[in-house]
């Protein structure tokens, strides 16, 4: 073990450090970065080293309130319902190469955006993209997998914007349907995402891309003040890769179109 790992295996519990030296073991890990650090609990749960329910991982004295859920996408759905019931302006934020959540979560999706600041903004890998034959194939799939995949999440998209046009389609509820539609964007991007990302406000699920498909395996829950500065790195990774976006999709005209 090197000195470092030795003076972040000092700095957990005992449960905590027994993982930590079986993970430096399983993944080869020989320099802890603060990312690294926050994705222990994560890789635990991949290479099944449990944690009592009450530990949580301790560095440099700050602790980072770290949760694994299983399929974090139920808490998600969750977190979205509580920021919806307090009525203050929020973002939610998702990025994936593809996503089934707007299917499984459309009334959910329509009760948040009724309120009238709330945002949806979702960044999907370009269907184009040559990271998503790779992914395809990582995936143990064909290698047109994740394209489809990126249409069926657009279709679901359109079947979600139907359905809130169905709703509002008496007068005195159009304007509520442009309003709601003025704040969902859909923007792809060209480059590896690192990671997948659910986020309402200061409360971030993530996954990392495995040889599984995200929705099948951990999620990894952060939030609290002090997982500032982790939370930083998600969104500057967010931020890069939503500033370099291909394209967008018109929720009008059902197509992509370029970044105006």
């Amino acid at each position: 073990m090197s000195s470092e790992q030795r003076t972040i295996s000092a700095k957990l519990t005992v449960a905590q450090s027994s993982a930590f030296d079986k993970l430096t073991n399983i993944t080869g890990i020989n320099s802890v970065s603060d990312l690294t650090r926050t994705a222990l609990s994560y890789l635990c749960v991949l290479h099944g080293i449990v944690f009592p329910d009450d530990e949580r991982l301790n560095i440099e004295g700050n602790l980072i309130h770290t949760e694994v859920i299983p399929f974090g996408l139920e808490g998600y759905k969750r977190t979205i319902e509580e920021y919806s019931a307090k009525n203050t302006s929020t973002v939610v934020r998702i990025l994936e190469t593809f996503t089934t959540f707007v299917s499984s979560s459309g009334r959910i999706l329509e009760d948040y955006l009724s309120e009238t600041e709330n945002r949806l903004e979702i960044l999907l890998l370009d269907p184009q993209s040559p990271i998503a034959e790779q992914r395809s194939l990582d995936l143990g799939e064909k290698s047109d997998f994740v394209a489809k995949s990126i249409e069926d999440t657009l279709k679901d998209i359109e079947y979600f914007i139907d359905l809130l046009t169905l709703r509002h389609k008496d007068r005195e509820k159009v304007n509520s349907l442009t309003s709601i539609l003025s704040r969902i964007e859909i923007r792809f991007y060209d480059s590896w995402p690192g990671l997948a990302l659910y986020q309402v406000d200061d409360i971030t699920y993530i996954a990392f891309y495995t040889n599984r498909r995200t929705a099948q395996g951990p999620y990894l829950k952060l939030y609290g003040d002090n997982s500032n500065h982790i939370e930083q790195l998600f969104q500057d990774n967010w931020q890069q890769l939503w500033n370099s976006s291909t394209g967008k999709f018109n929720l009008n005209t059902r197509k992509l179109e370029p970044i105006t």
